[in-house]
């Protein structure tokens, strides 16, 4: 059995072919008399591309390593048995693209709990397909909406503040009084919402339901967020 601890990721490369393509150009524009113009800007092409993405890469990979060893030691798995894993593979291959096209590290960690949960004994690969979209297409504020609609005392505890609680209160209220910035923003607010619901990761709707109980949104807003379920 492969030992996890000295477990590496493969070092590959997604933009070999383009960067070595641009390479390739510069070398032959150079020799090539009367075409002295085009190795400027491939060389900055080269320089914008190349270590930015390498560093990238190399990070990416790093986590997707450290997913791998996590799943080999908590279900006594050897490398070997990773591989035979096609639908972890293919969730590896799937993220990958949307880790290097992003800087935020909150999607890059929710990208590590997806090829984690792609490997557990039965995966439902409708939320995890669900989970990448909204990955890829959220911005920072939908994550920040629906981590906090996911487990809002958390949140109290984390900014020492409270929320009131209003019998019938729709989601709307709730995250403003949150959010007080999204005040003046209600359209940004509602368009958030929508694409939550219509992502699959709220179970209430923003126009049409209201948070009926006094102790916790989360209880009537049942949520799906990157890999967190809710008990």
């Amino acid at each position: 059995m492969a030992d996890p601890e000295n477990f590496s990721p493969p070092k590959e490369e997604g933009l070999d072919k383009v960067i070595s393509g641009l390479r390739a150009i510069s070398s032959i524009v150079s020799i090539v008399p009367g075409m002295q113009w085009v190795p400027i800007p491939t060389e900055l092409a080269l320089q914008f591309l190349g270590t930015p993405y390498q560093k990238r890469l190399e990070q990416w990979m790093e986590m997707v390593g450290e997913a791998l060893q996590e799943i080999m030691v908590q279900q006594k798995l050897c490398s070997e048995d990773l591989q035979k894993n096609q639908l972890l593979f293919d969730y590896v291959l799937k993220a990958t693209p949307i880790a290097l096209r992003n800087n935020h590290e909150i999607k890059k960690e929710a990208l590590k709990r997806i090829i984690q949960n792609a490997a557990t004994p039965d995966p439902d690969e409708v939320f995890l397909q669900a989970a990448l979209h909204f990955i890829d297409n959220g911005t920072g504020w939908h994550f920040l909406i629906l981590k906090f609609l996911a487990n809002p005392k958390d949140w109290e505890s984390e900014n020492d503040r409270k929320i009131p609680r209003v019998f019938g209160m729709d989601l709307y209220f709730v995250i403003k009084e949150a959010y007080p910035e999204l005040k003046p923003n209600s359209d940004l607010l509602e368009q958030i919402l929508i694409d939550l619901w219509n992502w699959g990761l709220i179970n209430s709707h923003p126009d049409r339901d209201t948070l009926l109980k006094d102790d916790a949104p989360s209880e009537v807003v049942l949520l799906y967020w990157t890999g967190l379920r809710p008990s």
